[in-house]
């Protein structure tokens, strides 16, 4: 479960048929908590035997993280029910992560089966930035003299860049034949670097309306999906969806 606050805002200039629009988002203070399935394995001499522990351990991650969001726009009406649009985004999300870890799982070495404590602490914080180009369009059509529904589209083209950075400490202890045994697992870093290309897919529906000569209302339903792809084979691929409700009221006075 996530939660965050954001500040949004925009400027729209239009010229006869013509508008050019400029938006800005932020959001800032958002937080989250998952988890993530790691497998063990691991030997590690002990007297005449080698032992053998494997298993797998859930990690705890807190995640805090900003975002900044800027696009610029302009587009064409055509005539009175189609609009036509392009422009540029750019946008960057930073994660700012703890991962702990505090299990047990068994390990074994013939017949003999013993507990395993493993504990682990790290940091990591990671960045990822899209930018490129975009299309879409607008279409618009009346229902009676007082309600206005519009449909909404738009793919983009994005280059992306993902950057994550961390260490992992790990201590691990086996109680064998009721004495414990300290297991050599070394620490680690976590780093990667690579660039992939995003493509994005956006849809929207909106409803105005008034009820009377003064009270206005709006409803709204958009959102938005984008898919990383690695350029690099054995990196994983990433995606994004947000999908926003919105209603208002208006009055004239």
């Amino acid at each position: 479960m996530s939660n965050s606050h954001s500040v949004k805002g925009g400027a729209t200039l239009f010229l006869d048929r013509f508008f050019v629009d400029l938006y800005v988002q932020k959001a800032f203070s958002g937080s989250d908590t998952a988890s993530q399935l790691y497998d063990f394995n691991l030997s590690f001499p002990s007297g005449d035997e080698t032992v053998g522990l494997e298993g797998s351990y859930p990690y705890i991650i807190d995640s805090d993280f900003e975002r900044e969001e800027y696009s610029f726009s302009t587009g064409y009406a055509l005539g009175s029910q189609w609009v036509v649009f392009g422009g540029y985004r750019k946008a960057k999300t930073n994660f700012s992560d703890t991962m702990s870890l505090k299990t047990e799982i068994k390990g074994s070495v013939d017949s003999l089966e013993f507990p395993l404590a493993i504990t682990a602490q790290g940091k990591r914080r990671t960045s990822f930035k899209q930018d490129g180009y975009f299309i879409g369009g607008v279409y618009a059509f009346n229902i009676g003299n007082h309600v206005i529904i519009s449909l909404n589209a738009a793919v983009a083209f994005l280059d992306g860049k993902y950057d994550s950075r961390g260490s992992l400490e790990t201590d691990a202890t086996a109680t064998v034949d009721g004495g414990q045994i300290d297991v050599p697992v070394p620490s680690s870093n976590i780093g990667t670097n690579h660039d992939g290309d995003t493509t994005g897919l956006s849809l929207g529906a909106a409803l105005k309306g008034r009820i009377g000569e003064r009270l206005g209302y709006a409803l709204s339903v958009d959102g938005y999906s984008y898919d990383f792809e690695a350029n690099q084979e054995y990196i994983a691929d990433l995606s994004e969806s947000v999908l926003r409700f919105s209603a208002g009221l208006s009055y004239q006075f």
